[in-house]
C-alpha cells in the first residue's frame, strides 16, 4: 500500500499544495509512520499492527474474492448504467 501512496504525495508536492491529507479505511501502523512524515494528515479508522503481516482482507468481517463470472456481471450491470467507462487499450 504505502509504496502507491508515496508516489502520488511525490508526485503532489510537485504542485506545491497547501496541505496534503490521505484517507485510507484500513493500513498497517508501519505504513502510516514512514507516510506520516511527508504529508499534513492521516485519516485512517482501522490502524492495524503490522507485527505478524498485514493483510486488508483481515480488517473486515466479510471479505471474498469475486468469482470472474460475478465481476462480470457486475461490470455488466454498470455498463447497462451507464457508469462503466473501460480504459482504451493503447497498441
Amino acid at each position: 500500500m504505502h509504496f502507491i501512496v508515496i508516489c502520488y504525495i511525490f508526485i503532489l508536492q510537485k504542485f506545491n499544495p497547501a496541505n496534503i491529507i490521505i484517507a485510507i479505511p484500513t493500513a498497517p501502523i508501519s505504513s502510516l509512520i514512514l507516510l506520516s512524515h511527508d504529508i499534513d494528515k492521516i485519516v485512517c479508522p482501522n490502524i492495524r499492527s503490522s507485527l505478524f503481516g498485514f493483510a486488508v482482507a483481515d480488517a473486515y468481517h466479510v471479505w471474498y474474492d469475486l468469482s470472474d463470472e460475478e465481476a462480470l456481471k457486475y461490470i455488466s450491470e454498470l455498463e447497462k448504467r451507464g457508469l462503466w467507462y473501460p480504459k482504451k487499450q493503447v497498441m
